[in-house]
C-alpha cells in the first residue's frame, strides 16, 4: 500500500500541474502510484466527518483491502457490521 499525501488550501494550477506530470510519466511507461486527499479549508472536512465516518475510516485503515468488492466472506460483513452497530 502506498502512502497517501494530505492537501489542504492548495491552488487549482498546482493541482492540474501535478495531474498533468503523472499523465505523461505514465505515457513514458512509468509507474505512478500517489495518492492525494486534498482539500479547500481545514474546515470543509470538519463539516463533513460524522462519527460512523470517522468509525468507517478507522476500520478500513485497521483492515485494509485492495477493493471493499473482495471483503465478501461472512465473517467479514459480520465484523464489519459488528463494528458498526451503536450501542
Amino acid at each position: 500500500m502506498s502512502d497517501m499525501k494530505l492537501s489542504v488550501g492548495g491552488k487549482l494550477e498546482d493541482d492540474a500541474a501535478a495531474f498533468v506530470d503523472a499523465w505523461r510519466r505514465t505515457e513514458r511507461g512509468e509507474s505512478v502510484r500517489e495518492r492525494l486527499l486534498a482539500h479547500e479549508s481545514r474546515e470543509l472536512p470538519a463539516k463533513v466527518m460524522t462519527g460512523e465516518r470517522y468509525r468507517l475510516l478507522k476500520h478500513l485503515h485497521a483492515c485494509p483491502e485492495p477493493s471493499i468488492a473482495l471483503q465478501d466472506s461472512s465473517a467479514d460483513k459480520r465484523a464489519a457490521s459488528a463494528a458498526f452497530t451503536r450501542k
